[in-house]
């Protein structure tokens, strides 16, 4: 008797989803999820070391860090290749929240006025009185050279109002641009990129303890070497919902 044909079946391959290509060239994403502690790098190796006690807060997506001690918190990634600005197309950008809108305030920085170590910071109200968004370029460290851009467009900004910036710099064009909510990006002209001073970049105020946050920050990324277009920053704005990392 011969015995009957046996048909194996295949078992399905797995098909892995490629990675997002907004991952390409992407240097650093803070999720800034934890409950304690310093705000670690998901994607790179820029973990920001915390002074003072930050705590948490529901952020836009899932937990956010929490300023509001502003005289006594920051985090700060030291000094390294990876947070070098320069002459090159960067950007950066993330969820934010102010709990007031009185007195001057610091998202991000690497900026000094004493010993004119400035090199680029964002900064909420910078005189005091216009209630904008502002950006912060200097190629040489010195008030001379100092590149501003509010993000007039959008306008005031409130208290207790969840919001997605975008700063970048393009050296090609020599700009600098700046966007909330995805936006209109408000620009104006820099050349010869940021200055390479040997300060950390520090999240919530500047480094030396000066124009702190009362706020929260979420979702915060960073790019060397790359801008991101209209349609890739309107993907992680995602209509105000944000994007998680790894974008998938």
């Amino acid at each position: 008797m011969i015995p009957p044909l046996i048909q194996h079946r295949r078992r399905p391959r797995l098909i892995s989803a490629a990675p997002s290509p907004l991952l390409t060239n992407l240097s650093s994403y803070w999720k800034l999820d934890e409950a304690s502690g310093n705000a670690i790098d998901a994607h790179g190796v820029d973990d920001a070391t915390i002074t003072g006690t930050i705590g948490t807060t529901t952020g836009r997506i899932n937990g956010a860090r929490n300023f509001d001690n502003p005289s006594n918190q920051q985090f700060g990634v030291s000094n390294r290749a990876s947070i070098n600005f320069a002459d090159i197309h960067w950007c950066a950008g993330g969820f934010f929240r102010l709990h007031s809108t009185s007195g001057q305030q610091t998202l991000w920085s690497r900026y000094r006025v004493s010993g004119n170590l400035r090199s680029m910071e964002l900064f909420f109200n910078l005189d005091g009185t216009s209630g904008l968004l502002q950006f912060n370029m200097s190629s040489n460290g010195q008030s001379g050279t100092l590149s501003t851009r509010t993000a007039a467009t959008f306008g005031t900004l409130s208290s207790d109002t969840t919001y997605w910036c975008y700063i970048e710099h393009d050296p090609t064009a020599n700009l600098i641009g700046i966007s909330i909510n995805n936006g209109t990006l408000d620009t104006a002209s820099h050349s010869s990129g940021a200055f390479q001073n040997n300060l950390p970049l520090t999240f919530g105020r500047r480094e030396n303890a000066t124009f702190g946050l009362n706020g929260w920050m979420d979702e915060w990324f960073f790019y060397r070497n790359r801008r991101l277009d209209s349609s890739e920053r309107a993907e992680i704005y995602n209509s105000g919902a944000g994007l998680a990392y790894p974008f998938s």
